[in-house]
C-alpha cells in the first residue's frame, strides 16, 4: 500500500492513475458513443494545478463539478471496460477531493480495486502478474518522487515519468 502522507502527494498518485489509464476511458467512450471530454478536461486541469500552472482553485472546482454532473448521467454496465473506466473516475474524483480535504485518503481503496480488476482479468484467462509488477514499479517511483512533497508545484520529474509511461496499468499502449 501507499506511504504518502501528504494530501498533495495522494492527489498526484490518484491523478496519475486516472491519466495513465485514460486510453481505457477513450476506448469505453468510443465503444459507447459517449463524449468523455469532462473526464479529459478534469485530468488536464488537475495535472496543471499540481504542476503549479493552474493557480485558480475555483477553476479546478468548476471542472470538478462539471465532471461529477456528467458522471451522474452515465449508465453502469457489467463489463470489465466499465469497471476500469469507473476506477479512473474514482481516482480522479479522489485526486480533487484530496486537494480540498486533507483528510481524504482513498488510495488503499483504489489500489484494492485495481487488484480486484487484475484478479478478474486472471479469471478471464489473462496473466496479470506482469501488470502487477509494472504497477509496483510505477508506484515505487512515484512515491520516491513525491516523498515529503506537501505543496504544489510538484517536481517536474513526476510529470515526466507519467508522460513517459508507455502503457496503461492494464497493458494498453498509450
Amino acid at each position: 500500500m501507499f506511504s504518502s502522507s501528504s494530501a498533495v502527494a495522494r492527489s498526484a498518485i490518484c491523478t496519475a492513475i486516472a491519466s495513465i489509464n485514460e486510453v481505457h476511458v477513450i476506448f469505453w467512450g468510443e465503444h459507447n458513443n459517449i463524449d468523455i471530454t469532462p473526464f479529459q478536461k478534469l485530468v488536464r486541469k488537475t495535472l496543471s494545478f499540481l504542476s503549479g500552472e493552474l493557480k485558480s482553485e475555483s477553476n479546478l472546482q468548476r471542472f470538478y463539478v462539471e465532471f461529477q454532473d456528467w458522471r451522474e448521467t452515465l449508465e453502469e454496465d457489467d463489463s470489465l471496460a466499465w469497471r476500469i473506466t469507473e476506477l479512473c473516475f474514482a481516482s480522479l474524483s479522489s485526486a480533487v477531493d484530496c486537494l480540498f480535504d486533507p483528510e481524504c485518503d482513498d488510495l488503499s481503496l483504489i489500489e484494492n480495486t485495481l487488484f480486484g480488476l487484475y484478479e478478474e482479468m486472471d479469471e478471464l484467462g489473462a496473466d496479470s502478474e506482469p501488470l502487477k509488477e509494472y504497477w509496483s514499479a510505477l508506484k515505487d517511483e512515484w512515491q520516491e518522487q513525491l516523498n515529503g512533497k506537501a505543496q504544489r508545484p510538484l517536481p517536474q520529474l513526476f510529470f515526466r515519468t507519467l508522460n513517459e509511461s508507455d502503457a496503461s496499468l492494464f497493458g494498453l499502449e498509450r
